[in-house]
């Protein structure tokens, strides 16, 4: 496993880590994590595509991991989709880009427009990607939503997820409750609350 650090395109350093199958890689693979993820939770999933002959590449958003950035939080939904922009430029070659929960919406809405991704994506892979709402906000706030980001955007809201629903294995489940402690709280703004992001469909 290989540590590199480089830049999002406001200058937020972002941590890169890279696995290498034992023979000459068959094709590159960028893998995209979900809220309160890092790194340290996929090394099967690194293991099984390495297994495969896969190059790996695993970027941490930014306020993820060891990653630059407030956590649970950022100034716009658009932060995300340059962090992505700024992990395919380092892998440079095509590659196919494999993205769960949160980072499933990340690599959709990257992929929607121009990007200059489109031409380095070979294929796309989603793991239950953040298309809709599995918990539904009160009705107060998410009408004052738009107003809050704008009024005191460094706020913080419980994260309402139950981590019991990650998994049905608990030593999963407590382990991702190790990983999410610093992501006990979201950011307004996390997420494209700005106004900034993708619509949801709700409920899931």
């Amino acid at each position: 496993m290989l540590e590199h650090s480089i830049q999002s395109a406001d200058g937020t350093r972002l941590r890169v880590v890279q696995w290498a199958p034992e023979a000459t890689p068959t094709a590159e693979v960028l893998l995209l994590h979900g809220l309160a993820e890092h790194a340290g939770r996929y090394p099967h999933v690194a293991a099984a595509l390495t297994a495969a002959g896969y190059h790996v590449t695993f970027v941490e958003l930014r306020g993820h991991g060891n990653s630059e950035g407030r956590r649970g939080a950022i100034q716009s939904w658009g932060d995300y989709v340059a962090d992505l922009q700024a992990a395919a430029d380092f892998v440079r070659k095509p590659f196919f880009l494999v993205a769960h929960s949160m980072g499933g919406l990340v690599a959709l809405d990257a992929l929607r427009g121009p990007s200059a991704m489109h031409d380095q994506v070979r294929a796309l892979a989603l793991s239950d990607p953040l298309t809709g709402l599995a918990v539904i906000p009160p009705k107060l706030l998410d009408m004052a939503k738009h107003w809050l980001s704008k009024l005191v955007p460094n706020l913080h809201i419980k994260n309402p997820l139950d981590p019991a629903q990650v998994s049905r294995d608990p030593e999963v489940v407590r382990a991702y409750i190790a990983v999410r402690r610093d992501h006990a709280a979201l950011g307004d703004r996390d997420g494209g609350r700005d106004g900034t992001g993708p619509r949801l469909r709700r409920p899931v």
